[in-house]
């Protein structure tokens, strides 16, 4: 088996950089990252979920 870690594939310094570079120059639309979740800001683990909007809709949430 052949085991590879996606970062040393494909190195993104600056994904949203990366994501806004591409958008642009393949559709023309401008993306918006926003905060869609949050829970446990005050712990030791807080979790966030963050959205990527392109021209207003939701493209992508992690």
């Amino acid at each position: 088996w052949l085991i590879l870690d996606i970062e040393e594939v494909f190195p993104l310094a600056e994904p949203l950089a990366v994501l806004r570079c591409l958008m642009s120059s393949r559709s023309g639309m401008e993306i918006e990252p926003r905060l869609l979740r949050s829970a446990g800001e005050i712990s030791a683990e807080p979790v966030f979920i963050a959205g990527i909007y392109a021209n207003k809709k939701l493209i992508g949430q992690g």
